[in-house]
């Protein structure tokens, strides 16, 4: 969290790939990272690309929105790599959707272990349509309960 409340103001790339690990000495505030985050992402008016690797999270879906409406509008490329646990929802890819800057020419997610609901990816399905100067696409949904109607959405 003191690494995000330090970061240069004038970024042009921000990667951050942390992954905790299960640790018997004293739990972690899993909560503390994101919301440090997502407070400083509006002052990155300058971010074009942000790739965000976080594993062994167990997030919330109103911690990921948090993150999805703090996204510099700016951005033209996004990489995330989220294996946040069972506690993301269809609401926060839902989220997400609304959340994609418009300026985005290269997107990834991999979205690992959430669980999607098909209203989530219909929606995730709409905002790539919407994303009109996007070049460069992939999506990574594993172990997500979402049928072939969903999958096929997103082809």
């Amino acid at each position: 969290a003191a690494l995000c409340r330090t970061l240069p103001p004038a970024l042009a790339e921000l990667d951050l790939d942390v992954r905790l690990q299960k640790s018997r000495l004293r739990p972690c505030p899993q909560s503390e990272f994101p919301r440090a985050l997502a407070s400083a992402l509006p002052a990155q008016r300058w971010l074009s690309s942000l790739r965000l690797r976080l594993s062994g999270w167990s997030l919330s879906s109103p911690a990921l929105q948090a993150l999805w409406q703090a996204l510099p509008p700016g951005l033209e490329d996004l990489r995330l790599d989220l294996e946040v646990g069972r506690e993301a929802g269809g609401d926060a890819v839902a989220s997400l959707s609304a959340g994609l800057p418009r300026e985005l020419r290269q997107l990834a997610l991999c979205l690992r272990g959430w669980r999607c609901t098909e209203q989530g990816v219909f929606e995730l399905a709409a905002a790539m349509a919407d994303q009109r100067g996007l070049r460069k696409l992939m999506v990574l949904l594993s172990d997500c309960p979402i049928s072939v109607a969903g999958v096929e959405a997103l082809a």
